[in-house]
């Protein structure tokens, strides 16, 4: 810490409970294993940013100085936002609108899989999310969820998944490795390794939303810079 001069925290709110900024239980705390440790003459300044020093239902003037405390600086912030915003740059502003999206469908691998796998609680949230994926972000976003969620690396996660759901409240003696179950994320994984996804760049299957999103970037590629509105936030110092 010594060789620091100066520690910048973006979304500084975040030292506090399990955040590595601050959590006790992580080798990886930044402020308590080593800001804290060294004396006041060793100790770099620290500039935090955030929109919210406050982000929970909670006392606020005590989470206030909680952070303060931790952080061992003080929350600053405009004390006259009219003379701010006349020194921060007016962006140029444009609104994009976009047709309304559609109700949230099935693609043809979502009937596949949940007609093959459908009854597997340990894949239960991943039809919901492919399912609103298919509203919001269109049919090729929405298989593609399934190649980040059945990859070779997440497989030990989902079968721990589906061997708790297998053992319940059952007594140990009972308790049996649901080797079917667990056989059966495999497979789906098998098919979603050998699936065609397509071309991403066929708009044919993206929503409204992503759609729009597409015509931003080409725009930003022209530099015809998209910026959006000016906020103003806190800081400490």
């Amino acid at each position: 810490m010594e060789n620091i001069n100066l520690l910048i925290f973006d979304e500084a709110h975040n030292a506090k409970k399990d955040h590595p900024y601050a959590r006790a239980d992580s080798p990886h705390r930044i402020v308590k294993d080593f800001y804290l440790k060294d004396g006041n003459a060793k100790r770099p300044k620290i500039f935090g940013m955030t929109a919210s020093p406050v982000d929970a239902k909670v006392d606020v003037v005590k989470a206030a100085r909680n952070l303060e405390t931790l952080l061992n600086s003080q929350i600053a912030t405009a004390s006259n936002l009219s003379l701010l915003r006349q020194s921060v740059p007016r962006p140029n502003e444009e609104v994009w609108g976009y047709d309304r999206l559609d109700q949230p469908f099935e693609t043809r691998l979502y009937k596949e899989l949940r007609s093959r796998f459908g009854d597997l609680r340990a894949l239960e949230k991943l039809f919901t999310f492919s399912l609103k994926a298919s509203s919001n972000l269109g049919a090729w976003c929405a298989d593609w969820v399934w190649s980040y969620a059945l990859t070779e690396e997440s497989l030990p996660k989902l079968e721990g998944r589906a061997a708790r759901t297998a053992m319940g409240n059952l007594p140990i003696a009972k308790i049996v490795r649901p080797e079917a179950e667990i056989q059966r994320i495999r497979e789906a994984s098998e098919i979603i390794r050998s699936h065609k996804f397509g071309d991403p760049a066929d708009w044919n299957q993206a929503s409204s939303a992503r759609s729009i999103n597409r015509g931003a970037v080409r725009c930003l590629w022209r530099h015809e810079y998209i910026v959006p509105a000016a906020g103003f936030g806190s800081g400490f110092i």
